[in-house]
């Protein structure tokens, strides 16, 4: 009996004093945080602050391109069908072009009767001119000879041979064949400008009918239909033996050369959302900038909106391939700014500890454009600034913490 109490005093005496050394160890632990804390810091400096949306984009083709029918005809043969990948210059359709060489032959034929008709004109002409030549050619020949017998006539008369009524006559003859020399002169003049502008009205259906023949032969290569860029065939107008009207669409197909992202949002960001917002396109091998183009709204409270990129043929951009998206709402330079902390969320003013020297003052500050990573100061902070970023709530804290 002696020795059963002895046991239990002794496990009452151990029991005691291990609650003292816990204890002393827990007041020990609480002295020395209490002492001694452990505090984060960050410095204001300056730079930029970017705030932006988060979406996503599908990369597609910016537009997509129509071929014509340049001719009412036939389709020959399909090359290429709906889902077909093209390069530029590859042969999707031919048309039939039986039609259009054997106007091209007709009109080769008319041309060259046109031609050899213009040379003829050509020959008479000339033929009339020098005719037209000679004739004023013997009528100034009869003037001069005039004028030559009129001088006899003036020495005749000077030594009494001939009467003054006879030289007279012959001035009246000289005046007479000159009037009648100019007559003609002006009558030809007339007539050889009316016989140039002949030729050059027929030189003008020549030069038409080699336009309208070029034409022709540019069509009959128009009928081999070939893709304007490379792409994706989308749709095309008919079948083998298709009869297709002027104008009426051949083929349409993406072009594959330049693209652009149609990103989607929920309409809670419409107010945000703006034509003309500059967006970072996030893809593999580095980042593409672009702007927002068309906003259309769309079911489910969403919104579509166009992304139009400065590099639309980038290598790096894959069709229908989904990147996200940085829609920027606000991009400031060369301001202060705060590293974000979590506890910030997204509100504009915020109490802060500042550190001054060994305390650290609660100091509010007021936040401008809240980023993802920064947050500028409007004020309350001034560059170099040092502020406790993890350390007590300074909602709930004091005004001044003591740094040791």
């Amino acid at each position: 009996m002696g020795n059963k109490t002895r046991f239990v005093s002794l496990i009452s005496v151990t029991i005691v004093l291990t609650g003292i050394i816990v204890v002393l160890l827990s007041g020990c632990n609480n002295h020395s945080s209490t002492q001694s804390p452990s505090y984060t810091t960050d410095t204001i400096s300056r730079g930029e602050v970017v705030s932006s949306i988060k979406a996503f984009g599908t990369v597609e083709s910016e537009k997509d391109r129509m071929v014509l029918c340049p001719e009412r005809s036939i389709i020959k043969k399909v090359y290429k069908t709906p889902g077909n990948k093209v390069s530029k210059g590859e042969l999707i359709l031919e048309l039939d072009g039986e039609s259009v060489q054997n106007e091209i032959e007709r009109m080769t034929s008319q041309l060259e009767v046109k031609i050899n008709a213009v040379e003829k004109i050509q020959l008479n002409t000339e033929s009339t001119q020098l005719d037209l030549k000679q004739n004023e050619e013997v009528k100034k020949n009869r003037i001069e000879k005039l004028k030559t017998m009129l001088t006899d006539q003036e020495n005749l008369v000077k030594a009494g041979t001939l009467t003054e009524n006879r030289m007279e006559r012959t001035r009246q003859e000289i005046d007479l064949a000159e009037k009648d020399l100019q007559k003609l002169i002006d009558k030809n003049t007339l007539r050889i400008a009316q016989m140039e502008a002949d030729i050059n009205g027929q030189l003008l259906q020549v030069e038409t009918q080699k336009a309208n023949l070029n034409d022709k032969k540019a069509l009959l290569n128009k009928l081999k239909v070939t893709a304007p860029v490379p792409g994706v065939i989308l749709e095309v107008g008919g079948e083998n033996g298709s009869r297709i009207e002027a104008g009426r669409m051949l083929v349409r197909m993406s072009d594959l050369s330049s693209f652009k992202l149609v990103g989607m949002i929920d309409s809670k960001y419409s107010f945000q959302l703006k034509t003309g917002n500059n967006v970072v396109v996030h893809a593999e091998g580095g980042d593409l900038n672009g702007q927002i183009g068309k906003i259309i709204p769309i079911m489910d409270e969403r919104m579509q909106f166009d992304v139009h990129l400065t590099e639309k043929s980038d290598p790096k951009l894959i069709p229908d391939q989904n990147l996200p998206l940085d829609i920027i709402i606000s991009d400031q330079k060369n301001v202060l700014r705060l590293k974000k902390q979590p506890e910030f969320g997204n509100t504009t003013r915020q109490s802060l500890y500042v550190v001054k020297g060994k305390k650290a003052i609660k100091t509010e500050v007021v936040f401008g454009t809240v980023g993802s990573d920064w947050c500028e100061i409007v004020s309350g902070l001034n560059e170099g600034d040092v502020i406790i970023t993890n350390g007590p709530d300074p909602i709930l804290g004091t005004d001044v913490i003591d740094l040791k």
